[in-house]
C-alpha cells in the first residue's frame, strides 16, 4: 500500500498542461490517476490520506478545460458529497469525547481527532486557493448545507431546544449520538473562520451568524427552529461503488439533484442562502449549465425532492453584487434582495427584513453590570439627542432576534445557574468553558480578512480594516467587562487565558493603528471633534475610542484586582521570584489565537488538577502558589489594557530599569570605588578581574589602560539570585553561583515540598566560579558586600513592587 500510494503521488506531482492528457483521456471521460487514489481518501492511515490529498490537489491544480470540466461533472459532487460526510463523522467523535469521562487515552484521542479537523479544514482552503471558482463553488455548496448549517452554526442557536439525538443513517439502524454541545460548535466555528478564507463562504458564514430569526427560518425553510433537527447527511453511494458502477458500464439514468432534507421540515436549499447575497466568481455563471450533469450526493430516504440544479445560477446572479458591495449599505442592499428560485413550492417572495438597530432609549441596557457606570454610558447616550448610526460612542442593539448572537453573547456570562441534581436547587455557577469559545469565536472573525466588514459593521463589530473606530457594541463590551470583574474577584474562577483573550479582544473593539494623514481626516469630518461626550486619544501610531465611563469601568476592576493580589503579598524572596517569573511570561510568551484553537482541552470543562497535563494558565489554579500566579497574571493584564488605552508608558516596570543596568563592555569609573582584585576560576580559564557590586548586578572589570580610574565590565550578573559559599579546603577562596530560579508550577508556598526560600530551590545555574583573593581578610570583605548588595537589591525590587499594587505611602516608608 505504502509504495503504491507513493507512486500515485510521485505521478501526481508530474502533471501539468503539457502533461495531463498522459493521465486524462478525454474520449473515455477517465481520469485514472485520480480516480485511483481517491478510493484510499479516507484510509485508516493519516498518511494514506494525506498521500490521497497531494493527488487531488496536483489534480484539480492543472488549468486544462476539458479535466477541469470532467472534475466538476463526473468528480467533485461524489467526492465532495463523502468528505462532507466524513468530516461530519468526526465532528461526531469529537462531541461525543466530550460527553464521556476523559482521562488520559481519551484525551490524547481527543487532540488527535482536534488535529484531524483542522488538516480537514486546512486541505479544504488548499483547494479555494487553487483558482478553481466552479469547483470551489460545488464545495461550498456541500460545506454549508451538509455541514456548517447543521453540525457547527445550527446547534449554536438551538442551544434553547432540546432534541433527543442526532442521527447517523449509516446502517440499517439509526445510530443515535447526543445533541450537538454549544461547545463543540463554537469550538469548531471558530476553526473554520479561523482556517478558510474563501470570501464567498465566508461571507455568507459571516452574514448567518449575524442574521436574525425571520433570516434563519428563511434559510433552513421552517417555520420554527423546534422544527428542525440537525443531523449528519450520508452520501447515496461511496467512492468505491461510485466508480464501480461507472467502470462496469451502468450508468445514472437521470442526474439527481442535491437538495439537504430535513427530517421534518424537508430542505435546507442553497436557493434561500442566495438571498444573503452570497458573491460567487464569474467563471460559474458560464459553467452551470453542465451542473446537470453532476453525480449522486447525499441521500435522504426520499424520491421526490425538490430540485437544486438552479441554486448555482441563483448565487451566479448574485456575483455582481460584490463589486457594489462597498459601495452600497449593508441594510438598504438586504431589502433589495428576493428569493430567485420561484419554482420551488416555498419559495419566498418577501424582501428578507433588514435587521433593526435599537436605541438605547428604547431598549434597557445590558443586564450584566448594573452600577453608576453604566448608567453613566446610557446617560451619556441618551443626552446626546436622538441616536443615529453616525453618532460615535458605544452602541446598543437588540439581540432578542439575533438567535447566534444571543447564545454567543450569552455565552460570555460565566455565571450560570447549575441544578443541583440531589436537591433541585439551581446555584449559580462560574465557569469560563464557554466564554473562552465565545471570544477566540470572536477574534477568529475579527481577524479573517474575508469576513465582511459591512455585516459586522452593522452591528457595531468593528475589524481590524477599520482605520478609525468610533462606535463600538455596548453590549459586547460589558459582558467582556463583566468577565474581567470575575477575574479580579477572590473567587478566581476565571482562568489566565480566558482573561487575556479577552483583554485583546477589548482592544480590538476599541484600539487601531492609524496613520497621521488619516487622524487630521478624520479631524476635519468631526470623527474626533473634541467637544462630543466621548473619549479619544490619538498619538502618532495609535488611536482608540472609549467613553470616560467604560474607561473607569476598566480601571475600577484593575483596582479591584490590585486589592485581591495583596492580599498575597510577602516578604519573604519567593514573591518577588514569582513577580519577575509571571511578569516576564506575560510580555515574552503572549498567548495567540492560533495556539488556543489549536489546544483541544479547552473544548472541556476547565479542571484544577495538575495531573490533567494542560498549561497552568489554561486551567484553574491549584494550591495557594498557583492562585498567587494566576492574580499575578490577571493584574498584569488589566494593568497593560488600562496604560494601552491610555496611551501612557510604563514607568515602573520592569522592576530594574535598563538605566540602572550595565551591559558587557561598557566603561565605568571606579575612581571612588571600594574594588577587591581576585582571579575568576572556571571550568575553562582564569583571569585576574576587579568585583564590583551595583545596584542590580554584580560584575567583573579589567582596568581601562587607556585611561586613569576607568575599568571595562568583562562579566555582569543577576545580584538578586546570587550565592556565596566559602571553601573548605581553601580559606582565601569562595564558590560564587548566579542562578535563575526555577519557579514550581503547583504546591503551596511553605509547604514541605516547597520551601519559602528561593536559595534552597532548584534552579538553573547561569554563572560558576571560584573567587581567589591574596588572604582571607578580603574574602570576608567580599562574602559581606556580596550578602548586602543582593539582600539591598531585592529590598529595593520589593519597594518597587509596593509602589506598583499601590500600598499606603506610610506603609511603604516604614518598610
Amino acid at each position: 500500500m505504502a509504495y503504491y500510494i507513493s507512486f500515485l503521488k510521485i505521478l501526481s506531482l508530474k502533471l501539468n498542461t503539457s502533461t495531463v492528457h498522459l493521465f486524462y483521456h478525454d474520449q473515455n471521460k477517465d481520469f485514472p490517476l485520480l480516480t485511483e487514489a481517491l478510493k484510499f481518501f479516507n484510509h485508516s492511515e493519516s498518511m494514506v490520506r494525506t498521500a490521497v490529498r497531494t493527488v487531488t490537489l496536483s489534480c484539480f491544480r492543472v488549468n486544462d478545460q476539458a479535466s477541469r470540466a470532467y472534475l466538476c461533472d463526473k468528480v467533485a459532487n461524489i467526492y465532495f458529497a463523502n468528505l462532507t460526510h466524513d468530516l461530519g463523522k468526526l465532528v461526531l467523535e469529537i462531541n461525543e469525547l466530550t460527553y464521556s469521562q476523559i482521562n488520559n487515552s481519551s484525551m490524547d484521542k481527543l487532540r488527535d481527532l482536534c488535529h484531524e479537523h483542522l488538516d480537514y479544514l486546512s486541505y479544504i482552503q488548499d483547494i479555494y486557493r487553487l483558482d478553481f471558482p466552479r469547483l470551489s463553488e460545488i464545495l461550498s455548496k456541500y460545506l454549508v448545507s451538509g455541514l456548517f448549517l447543521p453540525l457547527y452554526l445550527v446547534p449554536i442557536a438551538q442551544q434553547g431546544v432540546h432534541h433527543e439525538a442526532i442521527t447517523s443513517h449509516e446502517n440499517a439502524e439509526d445510530k443515535k449520538s447526543k445533541p450537538i454541545s454549544l461547545s463543540v460548535g463554537l469550538f469548531l466555528t471558530s476553526h473554520v473562520f479561523h482556517i478558510v478564507q474563501f470570501e464567498p463562504l465566508i461571507e455568507l458564514l459571516s452574514r448567518i451568524v449575524c442574521s436574525s430569526h425571520e433570516e434563519l427560518l428563511q434559510i433552513l425553510n421552517v417555520k420554527s427552529l423546534e422544527s428542525w433537527t440537525p443531523k449528519l447527511l450520508n452520501p447515496r453511494e461511496t467512492i468505491v461503488e461510485f466508480f464501480h458502477r461507472r467502470t462496469s458500464g451502468r450508468l445514472r439514468d437521470a442526474a439527481k439533484t442535491c437538495t439537504f432534507e430535513d427530517s421534518i421540515t424537508g430542505e435546507i436549499s442553497v436557493t434561500s442562502m442566495a438571498s444573503l447575497d452570497v458573491p460567487v466568481a464569474t467563471e460559474v455563471a458560464s459553467s452551470s449549465s453542465n451542473v446537470s450533469e453532476s453525480e449522486s450526493d447525499f441521500d435522504f430516504g426520499s424520491a421526490d425532492q425538490p430540485s437544486l440544479d438552479n441554486s448555482s445560477n441563483s448565487l451566479a446572479a448574485n456575483h455582481v453584487i460584490k463589486a457594489s458591495l462597498s459601495d452600497q449599505n449593508v441594510d438598504n442592499l438586504e431589502n433589495t434582495l428576493v428569493v430567485s428560485d420561484m419554482q420551488h413550492p416555498n419559495a419566498l417572495t418577501s424582501s428578507v427584513s433588514t435587521p433593526q438597530m435599537y436605541s438605547p432609549a428604547l431598549l434597557p441596557p445590558s443586564p450584566v453590570l448594573k452600577d453608576p457606570i453604566t448608567a453613566a454610558v446610557v446617560d451619556v447616550i441618551q443626552s446626546s439627542g436622538e441616536e443615529s448610526d453616525t453618532f460615535p460612542g458605544p452602541k446598543y442593539i437588540s439581540l432578542a432576534d439575533r438567535p447566534f448572537l444571543s447564545e454567543i453573547f450569552y455565552s460570555l456570562n460565566c455565571k450560570r445557574g447549575k441544578v443541583d441534581t440531589k436537591t433541585g436547587v439551581t446555584r449559580e455557577d462560574v465557569n469560563d468553558q464557554n466564554c473562552l469559545l465565545s471570544v477566540i469565536l470572536l477574534m477568529a472573525m475579527f481577524y479573517n480578512p474575508n469576513c465582511n466588514q459591512n455585516v459586522l459593521e452593522s452591528i457595531y463589530l468593528p475589524t481590524q480594516r477599520v482605520k478609525l473606530k468610533n462606535q463600538y457594541n455596548c453590549n459586547l463590551f460589558e459582558y467582556l467587562l463583566d468577565i474581567l470583574t470575575l477575574a479580579s474577584s477572590a473567587e478566581m474562577r476565571i482562568r489566565s487565558v480566558t482573561v487575556e483573550m479577552t483583554c485583546n479582544l477589548l482592544r480590538q473593539i476599541v484600539v487601531c493603528d492609524v496613520d497621521p494623514a488619516d487622524i487630521k481626516n478624520a479631524t476635519t469630518q468631526n470623527q474626533l471633534d473634541s467637544n462630543n461626550p466621548f473619549r479619544s486619544s490619538v498619538t502618532s501610531s495609535e488611536y482608540y475610542f472609549i467613553t470616560d465611563p467604560h474607561l473607569a469601568s476598566i480601571e475600577s476592576v484593575k483596582e479591584q484586582s490590585c486589592l485581591y493580589l495583596r492580599r498575597f503579598y510577602k516578604s519573604e524572596e519567593m514573591f518577588l521570584d514569582l513577580f519577575e517569573h509571571e511578569l516576564e511570561s506575560t510580555k515574552n510568551k503572549r498567548t495567540i489565537v492560533s495556539r488556543v484553537i489549536q489546544d483541544a482541552p479547552i473544548i472541556l470543562p476547565p479542571v484544577s488538577t495538575p495531573l490533567s497535563g494542560i498549561a497552568a494558565h489554561k486551567r484553574l489554579p491549584c494550591g495557594e502558589m498557583e492562585l498567587t500566579k494566576q492574580a499575578m497574571r490577571c493584574f498584569f493584564e488589566l494593568r497593560n489594557l488600562s496604560l494601552d488605552l491610555q496611551n501612557c508608558v510604563d514607568n515602573l516596570l520592569p522592576l530594574a530599569k535598563e538605566s540602572d543596568l550595565v551591559k558587557d563592555g561598557d566603561r565605568l569609573n571606579l575612581s571612588n570605588s571600594d574594588l577587591l582584585g581576585c582571579k575568576v576560576i572556571t571550568k575553562s580559564s582564569t583571569e585576574e578581574r576587579f568585583l564590583v557590586v551595583g545596584k542590580y548586578q554584580l560584575m567583573f572589570v579589567e582596568p581601562d589602560w587607556s585611561e586613569l580610574g576607568w575599568g571595562i565590565v568583562k562579566f555582569t550578573g543577576p545580584l538578586q539570585n546570587t550565592e556565596v559559599t566559602g571553601c573548605a579546603d581553601d580559606n582565601h577562596s569562595l564558590q560564587l553561583s548566579m542562578n535563575r530560579p526555577v519557579v514550581p508550577a503547583s504546591a503551596p508556598m511553605g509547604s514541605a515540598t516547597h520551601p519559602q526560600s528561593s536559595e534552597s530551590m532548584s534552579s538553573t545555574p547561569l554563572f560558576s566560579a571560584r573567587l581567589k583573593f591574596d588572604d582571607h581578610i578580603r574574602v570576608m570583605a567580599a562574602r559581606q558586600r556580596i550578602m548586602k548588595g543582593r539582600h539591598s537589591a531585592r529590598q529595593a525590587k520589593m519597594v518597587s513592587i509596593m509602589h506598583i499594587l499601590e500600598f499606603p505611602q506610610d506603609y511603604i516608608s516604614s518598610v
